[in-house]
């Protein structure tokens, strides 16, 4: 959990992150009194599950600030998703000024849960150009990238056993 901070921490560059605040251990019971000291101006939550079920969405309601928080797909399909109502006690909440979408896909799937479009911004991932760049010659054949964490949620065992199945022949 990101927690965007106060001017104090803004106009001291010195301190981690400078302006942000990294939480790891949201079960803390000092935690609120500790950050209200701070002036929290946002909070925002890479993972909708940990903002739900983690106590970030009564942190935020604790404080009183605004909050973002941004959705996988783990959180929107399968046996690990949000329910219609869950996601409603998110996007209800006062202070939620947006549930980030990565794609057009999770905005749509967000919709089919209830959410309203003015509650959804869509931002994609994506890659910096200006300092990675594509080889001027690429190999010819197949290529096959992953990019992600190596844990169960992020299915490279299902790239694996897929991989099995490719005509090796051709691949770089």
């Amino acid at each position: 959990v990101i927690v965007i901070a106060s001017r104090e921490l803004k106009e001291n560059p010195s301190l981690p992150l400078c302006g942000q605040i990294m939480i790891t251990n949201m079960r803390d019971p000092e935690l609120p009194r500790r950050l209200r000291g701070l002036g929290i101006q946002h909070i925002h939550s890479h993972f909708a599950r940990f903002f739900y079920y983690g106590g970030v969405l009564e942190l935020a309601t604790c404080l009183k600030v605004p909050f973002t928080l941004t959705v996988h797909m783990s959180e929107i399909w399968g046996d690990g998703a949000l329910s219609s109502e869950q996601w409603q006690t998110v996007w209800n909440r006062e202070g939620c000024r947006a549930i980030i979408a990565i794609t057009e896909i999770h905005r749509q799937r967000l919709q089919e849960f209830g959410v309203p479009r003015k509650k959804i911004a869509v931002i994609r991932c994506s890659l910096d150009f200006g300092c990675f760049s594509p080889r001027s010659k690429a190999p010819s054949g197949t290529r096959i990238l992953s990019v992600g964490r190596i844990e169960p949620m992020k299915g490279h065992d299902v790239l694996l056993r897929a991989f099995k199945q490719v005509d090796r022949k051709n691949v770089v």
